[in-house]
C-alpha cells in the first residue's frame, strides 16, 4: 500500500470526510481534517503530501485552494472529489496538474483505487511545452523546467543535493552549479547563504564539487 507521511483531507460533509479519512489512514501516517477552504489553506503549511479535495466548499473555491498546493514544495499529490464541478472547473484543475479525480457518490473502493492510480499518472509534457511556443523563447523554457525540477528535487530530498542529483539522474557538480546560480534554490537548498558556494543540509562539499582541485 502506498505510504505518505501527512494526508489533508478538505471537505464540509462531515459524514463523507469520516469515510474519506478512513482511506486516508491506510495510506498515511497522519490526517488532517477540515470543511472550510480557510482551514485548508492554514493546513497547507503542514506541508501535506496527499490532499484529498473537495471542489464546492461553504467559504471559497476547491479550486483555487488547488491553485495554492500545487505551488508548494513538495508538490503534494491533489485528489479532487466533486459533485458538479463546471468544464470551467475541470479544465481549471488540469491546467494545474491535479492528477485525480473522483465524482461523487464514490465509495471507499472507488478512492482507494484513484489515490493509487493519480499516484502513477504523470500529466503529459506536450500540451504545457506547445502552448509556450510564440511566447516564450526556448531558452526561458528550458531554464524554468531546469529550475522547476531542481526545486522540487532539493524538496523532496529534504536540501539534500547528493538527494536532489540521484532524483535527475544527473551528478550532484551539476545540481551544485545551478544552485549557486539562482537564489529560489539556493534557499531550498537549505539557506541563503547557499549561494556563494555553502553546502546545503548533509551534504559535505568535497573540492571536486567546488571546482578546485584543492591544491594551494
Amino acid at each position: 500500500m502506498l505510504q505518505f507521511q501527512r494526508a489533508l483531507i478538505v471537505e464540509d460533509d462531515a459524514a463523507l470526510c469520516r469515510a474519506m479519512a478512513r482511506v486516508a489512514h491506510e495510506v498515511a501516517a497522519e490526517v488532517l481534517e477540515t470543511g472550510t477552504h480557510a482551514e485548508g489553506l492554514e493546513l497547507l503549511d503542514a506541508a501535506p503530501d496527499l490532499i484529498l479535495l473537495d471542489v464546492g466548499l461553504p467559504d471559497g473555491s476547491g479550486v483555487k485552494l488547488a491553485e495554492e498546493a500545487v505551488q508548494r514544495r513538495p508538490t503534494p499529490l491533489v485528489v479532487v472529489v466533486s459533485g458538479a464541478a463546471s468544464q470551467k472547473e475541470a479544465y481549471e484543475l488540469g491546467a494545474l496538474g491535479v492528477r485525480g479525480y473522483l465524482a461523487k457518490p464514490f465509495g471507499v473502493y472507488e478512492l482507494r483505487r484513484e489515490i493509487e492510480q493519480a499516484a502513477g499518472r504523470r500529466p503529459p509534457l506536450e500540451p504545457f511545452i506547445t502552448a509556450q511556443v510564440g511566447d516564450s523563447s526556448l531558452p526561458d523554457v528550458v531554464h524554468a523546467v531546469r529550475e522547476t525540477m531542481v526545486e522540487e528535487a532539493l524538496a523532496q530530498s529534504g536540501g539534500s543535493r547528493r538527494g536532489a542529483a540521484s532524483r535527475l539522474g544527473v551528478s550532484r557538480q551539476a545540481v551544485q552549479q545551478l544552485v549557486r546560480k539562482s537564489d529560489r534554490l539556493a534557499t531550498r537548498a537549505g539557506h541563503p547563504s547557499s549561494a556563494s558556494g555553502e553546502p546545503g543540509p548533509g551534504d559535505d562539499e568535497t573540492p571536486e564539487d567546488s571546482g578546485s582541485s584543492g591544491a594551494g
